[in-house]
C-alpha cells in the first residue's frame, strides 16, 4: 500500500463519518421535530417583540405572529397523529382547495387590480369612484377569481384521487 492509497482511504472514511453524522442527525431532528419547533416558535416570538419595541412593526402584527406559529404546531402535530384515510382525504381537501386557493389567489387579484385600477393606463380611474367602492375592489376581484381557482385545485385533487401527500 502506498502513500496516496492510505491518504484515499482515510479521505473516503471520513467522507462516509460525515454522511453518518448527517444521518443520525436528521434521524434525530425527525423524532423531535416539536421541540424543535417549539425552539424556533420561542425564538421567533422573542424577535417579534424586540422588533415591537424599536416600533419596527405594529402591535396588531406582533400579536398575530405569537398566536398563531403554535396553533400552527399544535394542529402539524394533531395531523401527523390522524390515522383514519377518509380523516386524511378532507384535511387535504380543505388544505389544497381552502388554503392553495387563497394562497394562489391573493398575488392574482393583486396584479389584476394592479392592471385595472392603479396603473397609469388603468381602465377603471380611482379618482372618479367613490372611496368605498375603491376599497371593495379587491375584495369583489378575489370573490371572483377564487371560484375558479377552488374549482381547479379540487379537479387536480380528485384527479390524483386526494393523495396529494407522499407519506400515505
Amino acid at each position: 500500500m502506498n502513500i496516496k492509497e492510505k491518504i484515499s482511504e482515510e479521505d473516503d472514511s471520513e467522507e462516509k463519518n460525515f454522511k453518518e453524522i448527517i444521518k443520525n442527525f436528521w434521524e434525530t431532528c425527525k423524532k423531535n421535530w416539536v421541540w424543535i419547533n417549539l425552539g424556533a416558535i420561542i425564538t421567533n416570538t422573542l424577535f417579534i417583540w424586540v422588533l415591537y419595541y424599536f416600533n419596527i412593526m405594529s402591535l396588531r402584527f406582533a400579536i398575530f405572529m405569537t398566536i398563531v406559529p403554535p396553533l400552527g404546531i399544535i394542529l402539524m402535530h394533531g395531523f401527523q397523529n390522524i390515522k383514519s384515510i377518509n380523516t386524511i382525504i378532507l384535511m387535504n381537501k380543505i388544505m389544497l382547495v381552502g388554503v392553495v386557493g387563497f394562497v394562489i389567489t391573493v398575488p392574482i387579484c393583486l396584479f389584476v387590480g394592479y392592471l385595472l385600477i392603479i396603473a397609469p393606463w388603468a381602465p377603471i380611474n380611482p379618482y372618479l369612484l367613490p372611496v368605498w367602492l375603491v376599497y371593495a375592489i379587491f375584495p369583489l376581484f378575489f370573490v371572483a377569481i377564487y371560484p375558479f381557482i377552488g374549482y381547479f385545485l379540487y379537479r387536480f385533487g380528485a384527479k390524483r384521487e386526494w393523495h396529494i401527500s407522499q407519506y400515505y
